[in-house]
C-alpha cells in the first residue's frame, strides 16, 4: 500500500495519538521536525501535517509509519491527500519571498495563456482588509457583495461575479480559510455544486491567519505580495485603478498616492 491507500480512520488515529503523546513525544518518537510549511487544522488544532501522514501509513495493514527522510512532504503530496480526505490543511510560517513563491503558483484558470482574475482579485481585496487592520474574516454576504463589484470592474472579459470560486479555489491552495466543515467544501472546479454550498453553508472567511498577519505588520510583505500578483497575472488588465481603489501600493512599491 501507498500513501494514496491512507485513508480519514487512519490519519484521524494518528491525530488522536498526537494528542496523547504531545507534539514533541510524537515528533520525536517517528522521525520529524515541527512542521513550518503546511499544518493540518482539526477541531481548532494545529497538527504537523507530514507527520501525520508518516504515522496515519503505519496505521494501514502490514505497512510501517514513514520518517520524514521516507517521502517528501508539500502541497503536492501531503496538502492534495489530506484535502482530499477533508481535512483543512494551510500555510504555516511565511516569510515575505515564500509567500510570493506561493502567489506566483495559483491555479487559475487560462484562456489561451492568459490568466483569469478571480483570484488574484479576490486575495487583493483582503490584502487592502489587511492592510487597514480590519477584521480577518467576513460574512458571505459582505465577501460575495464587495468582490463580485470588483470582479464585475476589473476582471477580464466573460468573467462574471462567481465569488464561490476563487474563495473555493484560494481555501484548497491553504490560502483562505471558512468558519465550516471542512470535510463538506466542494472543490472549485465546476459551478453548481459550489454555488449551491457557499449559498447553504453562509460561511464567514478570509485570508489563513499567517498569511493576514504577514500582511497586516509588514509593508514590505504587503508591496511584494501585491507587487507579485500584479506580474504575474494582471496581463494587459486595469491593474493601476484597482490598485487605487484598495489602497494598495502599486507594482513598483510605495503607496498609489506616491
Amino acid at each position: 500500500m501507498g500513501f494514496r491507500d491512507i485513508t480519514r480512520t487512519a490519519v484521524l488515529a494518528a491525530i488522536a495519538e498526537y494528542d496523547r503523546l504531545g507534539q514533541d513525544e510524537f515528533l520525536g518518537r517517528y522521525g520529524f521536525d515541527p512542521a513550518r510549511s503546511y499544518l493540518l487544522i482539526h477541531n481548532a488544532k494545529t497538527y504537523d501535517s507530514k507527520a501525520i501522514v508518516g504515522v496515519a501509513h503505519g496505521l494501514l495493514p502490514g505497512e510501517r509509519a514513514r520518517a520524514a527522510r521516507d517521502f517528501s512532504g508539500g502541497e503536492a503530496t501531503v496538502g492534495r491527500l489530506l484535502r482530499g480526505l477533508g481535512f483543512t490543511v494551510q500555510v504555516g510560517d511565511l516569510t515575505a519571498d515564500r509567500l510570493v513563491r506561493l502567489l506566483t503558483k495559483l491555479n487559475v484558470y487560462r484562456s489561451g495563456g492568459v490568466p483569469a482574475l478571480y483570484q488574484p482579485i479576490t486575495l487583493l481585496w483582503a490584502f487592502a482588509r489587511a492592510g487597514r487592520g480590519e477584521p480577518r474574516l467576513v460574512s458571505w454576504e459582505e465577501t460575495q457583495h464587495q468582490v463580485a463589484a470588483l470582479i464585475k470592474r476589473y476582471g477580464r472579459p466573460g468573467e462574471g461575479d462567481r465569488v464561490y470560486y476563487p474563495v473555493a479555489a484560494l481555501y484548497g491552495a491553504g490560502l483562505w480559510e471558512l468558519d465550516a466543515d471542512s470535510g463538506t467544501v466542494p472543490n472549485a472546479h465546476g459551478s453548481s455544486v459550489p454555488q449551491r454550498w457557499f449559498d447553504e453553508h453562509q460561511p464567514r472567511s478570509g485570508l489563513v491567519m499567517p498569511v493576514h498577519q504577514l500582511i497586516r505588520d509588514s509593508a514590505e510583505a504587503r508591496s511584494a505580495a501585491v507587487r507579485a500578483l500584479v506580474e504575474t497575472y494582471f496581463v494587459g488588465a486595469d491593474h493601476p485603478a484597482l490598485l487605487h481603489e484598495l489602497g494598495l501600493p502599486g507594482s513598483q512599491g510605495g503607496s498609489p498616492a506616491e
